[in-house]
């Protein structure tokens, strides 16, 4: 039973090392951040448009004191991530779903329903430094 086990084993083992010799495979380079098709300028006029069309067709939340606490939070995890645009267009989207989304130029939209099922500041950031790493 023991010489199975270890011929069972060896076997596993060999079979294992060979598949990973073959799985090195060279990956394509899709390249980083700095190497985008899209420049800065065509970005940020890229999040301007897509702005306009979102206040034009969404409902939005005009709520200044949520507003500014929720700005002030969205830099301060900001300053600790590795962002290279520090400057975020905030708004908030007067929707009750669980949603935050990332627009070109530095646009963070924050759903209503976001401060609702979050219970606390710790869900309430996961969700902040997601959007931040688009």
């Amino acid at each position: 039973m023991i010489k199975k086990t270890i011929l069972l084993l060896l076997f596993f083992t060999a079979s294992n090392l060979s598949f990973a010799q073959e799985s090195s495979i060279e990956l394509p380079l899709i390249g980083d951040r700095l190497s985008g098709a899209v420049s800065q300028t065509e970005e940020e006029a890229l999040g301007r448009q897509f702005l306009r069309d979102l206040k034009r067709e969404t409902p939005i939340l005009y709520d200044p004191i949520v507003q500014e606490w929720t700005e002030l939070f969205v830099y301060k995890i900001g300053e600790q991530s590795k962002v290279n645009k520090k400057a975020f267009e905030l708004i908030l989207i007067e929707d009750n779903s669980l949603n935050a989304f990332a627009a070109p130029g530095g646009i963070i939209g924050v759903n209503a329903g976001l401060f609702k099922y979050s219970d606390n500041e710790a869900q309430f950031a996961s969700v902040i430094s997601h959007e931040l790493a688009h």
